[in-house]
């Protein structure tokens, strides 16, 4: 299998609209089943604390995403990653 990047990279940014995501997003990591791409995903919001989010599609290039995180920490030293 070879994997060549999209032409439209990143296909996820930060989403100002959602705070615990609007500064940066990255370590994504995707899975196909089911005819359908998961997207896993790490955030930050102005906190600087880690959450991990959740998008999914039908094509691999436009993801629809939840509104809020699929992992929040529970504990302080949890909160940075």
């Amino acid at each position: 299998m070879k994997l060549i990047r999209h032409t439209i990279n990143p296909v996820l940014k930060p989403n100002i609209l959602n705070e615990w995501e609007s500064l940066n997003v990255f370590n994504c990591g995707v899975v196909h089943h089911a005819d359908l791409f998961h997207l896993f995903y790490r955030a930050q919001g102005p906190d600087y604390v880690s959450r991990i989010g959740y998008a999914v599609s039908a094509d691999g290039i436009n993801f629809n995403r939840f509104q809020d995180p699929l992992l929040s920490p529970v504990d302080e030293w949890e909160t940075r990653g």
